[in-house]
């Protein structure tokens, strides 16, 4: 059973320059990010801030989009890693986490190719 309100974590260059990404059909349900920019949503889905995500977004899978600050954004899920919510790195490998299934999406959608995350057990 796959994910089924996909949100990703990050509105800067990283995940702005995949807009053919966010048609495909995959479950994406927003984006989250700990500043809000000034817009409200991005290629057609709502913006949040990490905060509000819970309440206002209800994912229960979350995608890490930066090279450059994975590791921040993996440090600032605890609290939704806690209450359930998986969450899925692109480049490194943390504790209580897999990023193959998230990679092997990343991978497959960037290169026009359907496919669906599906978590591994934690």
């Amino acid at each position: 059973d796959g994910c089924r309100r996909l949100v990703v974590y990050g509105v800067g260059k990283h995940t702005r320059r995949l807009p053919g990404v966010f048609v495909e059909d995959l479950p994406f349900v927003g984006f989250m990010d700990d500043s809000l920019p000034t817009w409200e949503f991005m290629f057609g889905l709502p913006v949040v801030h990490a905060a509000d995500v819970r309440p206002s977004l209800r994912p229960d899978a979350v995608i890490l989009s930066s090279d450059a600050w994975e590791e921040s954004l993996w440090n600032r899920t605890a609290a939704l890693r806690a209450q359930g919510v998986r969450v899925y790195s692109l480049y490194a490998q943390y504790p209580d986490c897999s990023p193959a299934p998230a990679r092997s999406v990343w991978r497959d959608i960037t290169h026009d190719q359907p496919s669906r995350l599906s978590p591994t057990p934690q």
